[in-house]
């Protein structure tokens, strides 16, 4: 008899907490918008905002696109692209150092979203790979008197790190909404060297001080749609 009542308290401890777990809403959200950033180990004068122009329809020298998985309204879980490349303010032939830079990442991430009402706010990390992108210096410039031209060598990335980030996000509408990001990004390992055009190259004591860029930050200003499938009996 023991028995048979021990089983039967299992089974309707099984039964009531199958009724009372709670339920999983799951939302996701696309993301679109421009990239600002100050590399903030490097003394330059490139543009924050680096160039934009159109190639068909889309932009193509600065730009952001991302996909958020939002759980609960708490955790979210978060993949994006990034491509920034640079404009320099002034003439860079007319100086020597850092006259151009690119930089193009892959992102994935988490963060968790504090429990406010109208505005979205969020604190977390991501990995971030460097996979393409350079850093162009003059680092000579042509014999020629009557014409000055930039002898250029060039770094390119493949590096891993990470970036703490914020997030801040406001909804016009259940779906449409503004926001800013907010990342700090530190590539620890990255370790490329200066090449030239395999003609002229940088002399070697020249291309062991250079240090590439390996931090910065970047804020990216973008438009969110956020949308979730409803499930079917």
């Amino acid at each position: 008899m023991k028995t048979k009542l021990f089983f039967i308290i299992i089974f309707w401890a099984q039964i009531v907490c199958a009724q009372n777990k709670p339920k999983i809403k799951l939302e996701h959200q696309l993301e679109y918008g421009i990239n600002y950033y100050n590399f903030l180990n490097i003394n330059t004068n490139i543009n924050g905002l680096g160039l934009f122009y159109l190639n068909g329809y889309n932009w193509t020298s600065n730009y952001y696109f991302g996909y958020k998985t939002i759980i609960n309204k708490k955790h979210n879980f978060k993949f994006n692209n990034m491509y920034f490349e640079s404009l320099v303010m002034g003439a860079p032939n007319s100086n020597s150092g850092l006259t151009g830079i690119s930089n193009i990442t892959l992102n994935v991430g988490y963060a968790y979203q504090l429990p406010l009402k109208k505005i979205a706010f969020s604190l977390g990390a991501n990995l971030s790979y460097r996979y393409d992108g350079s850093e162009t210096v003059v680092y000579a410039f042509t014999q020629n008197p009557n014409f000055k031209e930039g002898v250029r060598a060039s770094i390119y990335y493949n590096s891993v790190g990470f970036s703490p980030n914020a997030e801040i996000e406001y909804f016009i509408t259940k779906n449409f909404g503004i926001g800013v990001n907010l990342n700090l990004n530190y590539y620890p390992f990255e370790n490329a060297k200066l090449k030239g055009d395999g003609t002229n190259e940088p002399d070697p004591l020249y291309v062991e001080m250079y240090k590439p860029n390996n931090l910065n930050f970047n804020a990216t200003f973008k438009l969110a749609y956020k949308f979730s499938f409803t499930k079917t009996k």
